[in-house]
């Protein structure tokens, strides 16, 4: 009886020890369940909110971009790999502490794309890494807007712009070339240059067609706009050909020129828009009006679905479907 019994107690424990054995070799076949996107980013927002951190690794790119604000003054860093080897890679600060700092970035921007255009990275390079940041800029600003200092939210539209005017001077066998925004200025909009921005015409249309029936006083430009659009028959019109209307690229010019040489905060006889506190100008304050009171209202019609993201910023958060999971590291 106690030979059966023991022969019994054997089997029983072989039979555990292969249970567990091949319970083991099952788990060990079986893929765990990768980290999602929220998984990543499920600390992040427990961060200080004046760093911000994210890398993009899809179709055989690695982009990281990082920025940090300390005290006024923010550095950002943005670097591209494909295939593990260094594309670029481009650095960008600026000192909100100085006077008038918002009209001297698209000088930087001019001189940052000048380097990366003279590293002769191809075109299609720089078009696919400017398509990856696109695709993603929405979900990433709908995920830090509230949570992170927009100033450091804004180094994305720096590095962004940078990679665009690169591409715009390849193209057009120019040098390289970026006027500032005027709503960039006025705080409606992130940092982008004019050349880069477009409104759909049909939409224009529309919201010129509102404008003109909520206001009983048209002014001359907005009347000339109009009867321009009538006959143009492009799908889109550029900003700074747009804006044109209001005041001529030449003239933005020299009052940026003239804006970043003076001290005084007066309006003065080079004001193309007159003064901040005149009839007809977005918003009330000392110095020259920056944006025309009717190109506010189209931008605030234009933005009314917070699109495209990278220009209607920092005023609207967009809805933004989650990218694909392992592509995104975000905090």
């Amino acid at each position: 009886m106690k030979k059966h019994s023991l022969i019994l107690i054997i089997i029983v424990f072989t039979l555990l020890i292969i249970s567990c054995t091949s319970e083991n070799e099952i788990n060990a076949g079986v893929n765990k369940p990768q980290k999602t996107t929220n998984n990543l980013e499920q600390n992040y927002k427990q961060l200080p909110s004046d760093t911000l951190f994210f890398q993009i690794a899809k179709n055989n790119y690695l982009i990281t971009h990082s920025s940090k604000l300390n005290k006024g003054s923010v550095t950002s860093s943005l670097t591209v790999k494909k295939y593990n080897d260094n594309l670029f890679s481009i650095s960008y600060n600026f000192d909100t502490n100085k006077e008038h700092w918002k009209l001297f970035q698209s000088n930087k921007v001019i001189e940052k794309s000048t380097e990366l255009k003279n590293e002769n990275i191809s075109i299609q390079n720089l078009t696919e890494v400017n398509n990856l940041i696109e695709d993603y800029i929405a979900y990433i600003f709908s995920e830090i807007m509230d949570k992170k200092n927009k100033k450091i939210v804004s180094t994305i539209n720096y590095h962004k712009s940078i990679i665009n005017t690169t591409i715009r001077s390849i193209e057009n066998e120019d040098t390289c070339n970026c006027t500032v925004h005027p709503e960039f200025l006025i705080d409606k909009s992130f940092f982008n240059c004019q050349e880069d921005h477009f409104y759909n015409t049909s939409a224009l249309k529309s919201a010129l067609n509102q404008y003109t029936s909520e206001n009983s006083d048209i002014d001359s430009s907005t009347n000339n706009l109009i009867t321009f659009l009538s006959t143009y028959e492009e799908q889109t019109i550029s900003y700074n050909k747009y804006y044109s209307f209001y005041v001529t690229n030449e003239d933005f010019q020299i009052f940026i020129n003239y804006q970043t040489a003076s001290s005084s905060g007066n309006c003065a006889w080079w004001c193309p828009l007159g003064g901040g506190s005149d009839h007809g100008c977005c918003g009330n304050y000392s110095g020259c009006c920056l944006y025309w009171h009717a190109a506010c209202y189209i931008h605030d019609k234009m933005c009314s679905d917070c699109k495209p993201s990278w220009f209607c910023l920092p005023g609207c958060v967009p809805d933004a479907q989650q990218p694909p999971n392992n592509t995104l590291t975000l905090y």
